[in-house]
Formats: C-alpha cells, sequence, structure tokens
C-alpha cells in the first residue's frame, strides 16, 4: 500500500531517533527532502539528550526535543515517561514517521499513546517490541487499535540511507532522489576551531583528522593504535602532512597511546581532546583538515556529511548497513564467515579488525594522494582477505573456549545435582514449615481483620476530628471576627461617649448663659415697664398741654381779633 503525502494535510511532524550521532547524521538527507515537502509545517526531531549538539548543523527551522531517557539502558520509569508523552500530547502531532529500523520499547509507546496522529512506521518487521503489553500496562496506556496506520518493509541489511530513500518514496507516492546528508558548521565554531589550530601550527586542509577511538558505545570495534600510528608516520615521511590525534577526553589513553607510538617513529603529531558538549567543535576541526583517519564512528559519519574524504577501518557486526556517504575516501574491510554479529562476538578479539594489516591501508592511501583526488575518483570498499593462519589460531581459541565452557558446564551440571539432592532432604522439613506458616498465616488473619477494624475505627475517627477540627477551625474564624467587629464597636462607642461629655459640657454652659440671659430679660421687662408707665405719663401731661394749647390758641385768637 502506497501512501501519498499531501503538504496540506500535516501540520506538526514528529521523528523520534533515540540512536547515536552516526544514526542522526544519516537521516539528514530523509530530513531536508520533509522539510521540502513540508515547508510550512513544524517537524521535531526528538532525540537523546546531548545530541541536539547536532542541530546547529542541521537546517534551519528544524525544532528539536530532548528526552532524558534512554531506552536502550535505562529501566522504565513511570513518572518520567509519562511526563514526556503528556509534553509531546500538547503538541497535538498529527503524523509520526518512525524512521529506526530496529526499534525501542519507547517508539513503540510513542506510537501507543500519541494514537490520534497518522503514524507510519518502517522496519523488518511489523509485530512489537517484546513485552510492549507489559510496558504498557506499567505505564498505564491504553492501545486503541493497531499501533501503526502503515508499516513500509525494508530489509535489515541494506544501507541505512537506501532504506530512508525507499520509504521517502513511499511515503511520497513517487521516486524523488534523497541528498547525500550534509553538515554545515556556524561560522562562529568554524573561527573557534582556528585557535587550536594555530596553537598546533597546523593549517587548513594540510593536517589529518585522525580520530582512533569513538569506542562508547562498542568498545571493541577498534582498530589498533600501533597501526594508525604507522600510518601517521608514513603520510608525515612521505607527504609532510601531520595529524591531529583526536578523541573525547575519556579516551584520552588510547590517544596518547596513538601519539607515543607515532612520535617514536619520528613522526610529530598532535592531539586534542573534546568534552561533552563540542561535537560542533569536533566538525569544525574535521572540517579544517585534509581528510578523515579513523574507526567506524559518529564522527566518520560527520566527516563524510562535511564533504571530507574518508578512510576507515570496519568490522563486520553490522556491514554493511553503515558505511559512510562520502564522495571519496576508501573503506577498509576483511570479509569472514561469521559478519553482522551485530558485535557479538565469540571470537576472544574482534578477528575482522585486527586481520586489517597496515600495509593495504598506507597502500591505498598513497595511491589517492598521489592521484590527488582527481574528479571521478569516488569511495571505495577494499575488502582484505583475512590469513588462514590468524583464523585458525582464532578458531583454535575459540576451541579452548568451548571445551573450557563444556567443563564450566559440566562442573555446573554436578553441583545442580548436588543442590537438587539438599532441595529434596529439605522438602520434608518444609511441609512442617509449610504448616507451621499456614497457622502463622491465620493467626495473622485474624490479626488483620482485628486490625482492618481498628483501622476503619481509626479512619472514622480521624474523620470525625477532622471535621471537628475544621468546625472548630471555622468557629475560631468566626470568633476572630466577632472579637474584631467587638473592638470597633467599642472605640466607636469610647467616641461617642467622649462626644456626649463634650455636649452635656456645653450644653450646661449654655444652660447656665440661658439662666442669665433670662435673668436681663426680666430686668430689662421691667425697666420696660417703667419706661411704659413714664411714656403714658408724659403722653398724657402732652395731651394736657395740648388742651391748654388749644385753649391759649383760643384766648390769642380772641385776644388778636379783639385787638383788631
Amino acid at each position: 500500500m502506497q501512501h501519498t503525502l499531501l503538504p496540506k494535510e500535516f501540520r506538526t511532524i514528529l521523528l523520534p531517533r533515540f540512536d547515536t550521532f552516526g544514526d542522526i547524521v544519516l537521516l539528514q538527507g530523509f530530513i531536508s527532502n520533509l522539510m521540502d515537502l513540508f515547508p510550512n509545517a513544524n517537524i521535531t526531531l526528538l532525540v537523546r539528550e546531548g545530541y541536539d549538539q547536532l542541530a546547529p548543523m542541521f537546517p534551519d527551522g528544524l525544532e528539536w526535543l530532548t528526552t532524558s531517557i534512554n531506552p536502550y539502558k535505562d529501566r522504565i520509569d513511570k513518572e518520567i515517561v509519562n511526563s514526556l508523552l503528556e509534553k509531546l500530547r500538547k503538541r497535538n502531532y498529527d503524523l509520526i514517521l518512525i524512521t529506526t529500523y530496529d526499534r525501542t520499547w519507547l517508539d513503540e509507546v510513542l506510537a501507543a499513546a500519541l494514537s490520534s496522529a497518522k503514524r507510519f512506521m518502517l522496519g523488518g518487521r511489523p509485530e512489537s517490541v517484546p513485552h510492549l503489553k507489559e510496558i504498557l500496562d506499567h505505564l498505564e496506556i491504553r492501545l486503541n487499535g493497531a499501533l501503526y496506520d502503515a508499516f513500509f518493509k525494508v530489509e535489515e541489511k541494506t544501507h541505512e540511507t537506501d532504506k530512508y530513500q525507499l520509504f521517502f518514496a513511499w511515503l511520497r507516492g513517487r521516486e524523488d532522489a534523497l541528498p547525500r546528508p550534509r553538515l554545515h558548521v556556524p561560522g562562529d565554531v568554524s573561527s573557534k576551531a582556528g585557535k587550536p589550530l594555530s596553537t598546533f601550527g597546523l593549517r587548513v586542509q594540510e593536517f589529518i583528522f585522525c580520530f582512533p577511538a569513538g569506542t562508547a558505545t562498542v568498545r571493541s570495534k577498534v582498530w589498533g593504535a600501533d597501526n594508525f600510528a604507522q600510518v601517521i608516520g608514513h603520510i608525515e615521511r612521505k607527504y609532510s602532512i601531520r595529524a591531529l590525534v583526536a578523541g573525547h577526553e575519556n579516551e584520552k589513553e588510547i590517544v596518547q597511546e596513538v601519539v607515543k607510538s607515532a612520535k617514536r617513529r619520528g613522526a610529530n603529531p598532535e592531539f586534542w581532546l573534546g568534552k561533552d558538549g563540542d561535537i560542533p567543535l569536533a566538525c569544525a576541526l574535521v572540517e579544517k583538515s585534509f581528510f578523515y583517519l579513523g574507526n567506524d564512528t559518529g564522527l566518520m559519519h560527520m566527516a563524510a556529511a562535511l564533504g571530507k574524504p574518508v578512510f576507515a577501518i570496519f568490522g563486520g557486526g553490522h556491514w554493511p548497513r553503515f558505511l559512510p556517504r562520502a564522495q571519496k575516501g576508501r573503506v577498509f574491510v576483511c570479509p569472514m564467515p561469521c559478519f553482522y554479529c551485530k558485535w557479538d562476538c565469540f571470537f576472544d578479539e574482534p578477528l575482522c579488525l585486527n586481520s586489517i594489516p597496515v600495509e593495504p591501508v598506507i597502500r591505498e592511501i598513497d595511491k589517492a594522494l598521489m592521484k590527488g583526488f582527481v574528479r571521478g575518483d569516488e569511495l571505495k570498499i577494499i575488502k582484505i582477505p583475512h590469513r588462514t593462519k590468524q583464523v585458525k589460531y582464532a578458531l583454535q581459541n575459540a576451541a579452548q573456549s568451548l571445551r573450557r565452557l563444556k567443563s564450566e558446564r559440566d562442573c555446573l551440571d554436578s553441583q545442580v545435582k548436588q543442590l537438587t539432592r539438599l532441595l529434596k532432604e529439605s522438602e520434608a522439613d518444609r511441609e512442617a514449615r509449610l504448616a507451621q506458616t499456614r497457622e502463622l498465616q491465620r493467626l495473622l488473619k485474624e490479626s488483620e481483620a482485628d486490625r482492618a477494624a481498628r483501622l476503619e475505627l481509626i479512619e472514622e475517627l480521624s474523620k470525625r476530628l477532622d471535621e471537628s477540627e475544621r468546625d472548630r477551625a471555622a468557629r475560631l474564624t468566626q470568633i476572630e471576627e466577632l472579637g474584631r467587629r467587638l473592638e470597633e464597636v467599642e472605640t466607636d462607642r469610647a467616641a461617642r461617649l467622649g462626644l456626649i461629655e463634650e455636649l452635656s459640657k456645653r450644653l450646661d454652659e449654655s444652660e447656665r448663659d440661658r439662666a442669665a440671659r433670662l435673668t436681663q430679660i426680666e430686668e430689662l421687662g421691667r425697666r420696660l415697664e417703667e419706661v411704659e408707665a413714664d411714656r403714658a405719663a408724659r403722653l398724657e401731661l402732652i395731651k394736657e398741654l395740648e388742651g391748654r394749647l388749644e385753649e391759649v390758641e383760643a384766648d390769642r385768637a380772641a385776644r388778636l381779633q379783639l385787638i383788631e
């Protein structure tokens, strides 16, 4: 069944990848085409903490989300897993693409928990990881229907980028070639890398970046330190090209071993030890180098994605799934019947790596350098026949190991028989102990019943006490409120009493003043009566005088008339 993804259909896309640097780098071409297909979508790459160091070198616009969960090692912490799921649910993803061939329990949990999204998966088997039901039950996740909406089958041993090419064509509905993985070192990081190179006296494009370690995931996946030293010494003697031997600070021992061995051969290599978080700086150093020389590591894939020629030593653990996608260089491998062991080697040593001699490596590097990596030169796989004597010796060692294991097995069989006899002897004693245990269990049940009743009573009393405490608290709150109100009333009462006293004082003063005024008014009334009596007497006198005056006037008129 083919699926044609339409850009308008999906706006939030989740890509979970819980593996390592090299695996994520190989996915870069797929991500680049996916971003071109969905230019308006929010695409999230979910990785383990620390692997987001690649973010500055990936396309802009890709969102990186990290988790502390390592599904390859960690036990399943319900709280941490559910916290991650809650964060992802809030993002409402409508498309989840599982691109990891070797799926983990966390990939499956995401598919089960985010069932509202479309979930497409590539792989070799549609079956779920072992014990998924128990895991989902532990996390209290209910699986509704199928775990995935569609499954695209690919062959396990095909190269990872070929898997992505087929998967993308299936999703897209047509053949769209994926680009090679590409990384771009930011300018500020590139400038930072110039400082150690200046200190070492190494010129840009004129030194080898040698990475002899990178064994954090598989410790046996390493070529010998003395082998790298021989190659470094030859290149410096013949071409005057020095080496920068690099590794993580935890790999200091093997880095210094290579440097010391190379110096004993007359070479003058420098070494650089990175710390956690220094992946972008390591990539900047690789980018400024002539080519990469080292083991099959994540930094090898970064070198190839930076466009550098790669000379890599490969074992057979996952051959040929993780070949570098470099344009130029050589891959050295010694094919053996036990290839694709997934690094579960039954030899005492990684025979596939130890069977690669130094001479063909030096010879192929000479060929490449003499041609100057001319146009048309490409990545070549150099298959080196294994040494019959060495294989025979390894098989002899393996046979000795098998005989030793058989001897140990016989010894263990004897111990098992002895333990079986002791077990039978203990069975009789076991029956008596079982009877005693049953009696103790009966007593325990009675005790438990009594305990349950007491606990029920305690719970009831506790409930009542809680209710009483809540009621008491409410009453205390009410009492405090009434107390506050009473204080307010008392304050108001005191203020009112003060006002009443002041008014009483003023009233007393007013009464005294009123009495004085009444006395004054009575005196004035008396005086007014006297004045009125005197006025009346005066009016009578005036009337009398007016009468006399009229008589005088009449007499005067009579006299005047007589005189005339």
